[in-house]
């Protein structure tokens, strides 16, 4: 079997841009019902997923932890005035930062495959649900399955995997802003009145 580890996978999905668009174009099908006009996405990475509704957005919002990622997403969108970057840390926020993003009148926050590269994951999302709006909507994108957490996992430095226990938790947090949970292995959707799960072959990206 092969080990993985960060030096040997920090590139992975990078070289292959053509199948993160369509990644992110298939999880953009999830959300996209869900989708309001001022939309945050939380741990933007590379930008993938904007490009599937900045045109339809009066306001979007890219965050992240990483400078140079931002950079990348302010030269892929430098005609898109409406797309703005912002460097926060989802798990230190602090109330003078979540004032300066209330400002916006968030009413959509995308968050996908980031929750579990964060060590206190509870107290970043509660932290996105301060700031959004009082009808906001939460859209979360996490990894399922914490028995098969592994070297992989390890090398793209994810703290965890989810499963339906651990979503219950997050519904004591953000209550009825989280609109759509999707966990990406097993496929297991949430949505506030129904389960159900949907049987798919394994996915390339975990």
């Amino acid at each position: 079997m092969t080990s993985y580890n960060q030096s040997n996978i920090k590139d992975f999905g990078f070289q292959e841009l053509e199948i993160g668009k369509i990644y992110a174009k298939w999880i953009f099908s999830i959300f996209k019902p869900y989708l309001g006009e001022k939309i945050m996405e939380a741990g933007c990475g590379l930008g993938l997923m904007i490009t599937n509704y900045k045109d339809s957005s009066k306001l979007v919002l890219a965050v992240d932890i990483s400078e140079d990622y931002l950079d990348i997403v302010k030269k892929r969108y430098k005609n898109d005035p409406h797309v703005i970057t912002k460097k926060i840390n989802l798990e230190k926020l602090s109330s003078v930062a979540k004032k300066k993003i209330i400002q916006y009148n968030i009413d959509t926050i995308i968050c996908i495959n980031v929750l579990e590269h964060i060590q206190n994951d509870l107290e970043a999302l509660k932290n996105m649900y301060d700031i959004l709006s009082p009808q906001g909507k939460l859209l979360l994108f996490v990894p399922a399955l914490p028995e098969i957490y592994g070297t992989i996992d390890k090398g793209f430095s994810h703290f965890r995997r989810y499963t339906k226990e651990d979503i219950k938790r997050f519904y004591h947090i953000a209550d009825s802003k989280i609109k759509v949970i999707y966990l990406g292995i097993n496929n297991i959707y949430f949505s506030p009145k129904k389960v159900k799960r949907i049987i798919r072959g394994p996915k390339v990206f975990l």
